[in-house]
C-alpha cells in the first residue's frame, strides 16, 4: 500500500508554508525479509546529504500535531503532562501502515501543534517536549512510502532548515538505521535494535 504525501499535514493547517512541501528526491531503499522482517538491503541515492534538527521549530511544528503511539503518550505523560491536556483524536490518512495511532497531538487555533512554545529570550519558536517528541516528529523531514509491504523508500521534505548543514550527520546507511527505522518501527528495545544493528553491520 502506498503512503498519501504530505501525510504530516492536517487540514487545519495546509497552507502553512504550503509552496515548500514538496516531496524532494528519493534518499534510500529499505528492502525487508517477508519473512523475519529484518533488513537485507539499504541503497542509498542522496551520497552527500546531510541533516541535523537545528530545533528551530520553522515548518514542521507549525504544521500541527502528528498522530501517536502507545509509546509516544506514555512518554509525554511521564514528562508531567495529563492526557486530556495534549491528546485530540486519530487523524486519518497519516501513516497508517507505519504506526498504530492512539490519538494525535492536539493542535492551537492556528493549526500549529499545541506544544510549540515561543521563547522570549530566545526570540524563536521551540518544542516544549523536544527530548519525548513522538516517533513521526523524530522522523521529519523524511517522508516514507511502502510500495510493498516489504519495500520502503524514504524521501525528503526539502524546506527543513537541518538540512546540507555543514555540521550534520551524513545521511548513509548508519544514519538510516539508527535514526529512520528507529522512528519508522518504534525500536525501543536494546534487543530490538541490537538485532537491527547486526543485520546492517552485513549489508
Amino acid at each position: 500500500m502506498k503512503l498519501k504525501n504530505n501525510l504530516n499535514i492536517n487540514s487545519q493547517s495546509a497552507t502553512v508554508g504550503r509552496s515548500c512541501l514538496k516531496l524532494g528526491e528519493n534518499v534510500a531503499k529499505i528492502i525487508l525479509n517477508p519473512v523475519t522482517r529484518q533488513i537485507t538491503n539499504i541503497t542509498v541515492y542522496q551520497k552527500n546529504l546531510r541533516f541535523k534538527c537545528k530545533r528551530c521549530a520553522t515548518f514542521c511544528c507549525k504544521l500541527g500535531g502528528p498522530n501517536l503511539t502507545k509509546g509516544d503518550i506514555e512518554r509525554i505523560k511521564q514528562a508531567g503532562y495529563k492526557t486530556e491536556s495534549f491528546l485530540g483524536p486519530v487523524q486519518s490518512g497519516r501513516y497508517e501502515s507505519m504506526i498504530t495511532p492512539y490519538g494525535c497531538l492536539r493542535n492551537k487555533k492556528d493549526g500549529s501543534c499545541i506544544f510549540l512554545k515561543f521563547n522570549h529570550e530566545k526570540g524563536s519558536y521551540e518544542c516544549a517536549i523536544y527530548d519525548v517528541r513522538p516517533i513521526l516528529c523524530r522522523l521529519y523531514p523524511f517522508e516514507v512510502e511502502t510500495p510493498s509491504p516489504n519495500f520502503i523508500i524514504i524521501k525528503i521534505i526539502s524546506c527543513c532548515r537541518g538540512l546540507n548543514n555543514a555540521d550534520g550527520e551524513l545521511v548513509d546507511r548508519r544514519f538510516i538505521i539508527n535514526h529512520i527505522v528507529e522512528a519508522i518501527f518504534g525500536l525501543n528495545s536494546e534487543k530490538t535494535k541490537k538485532k537491527v544493528h547486526r543485520t546492517n553491520s552485513s549489508l
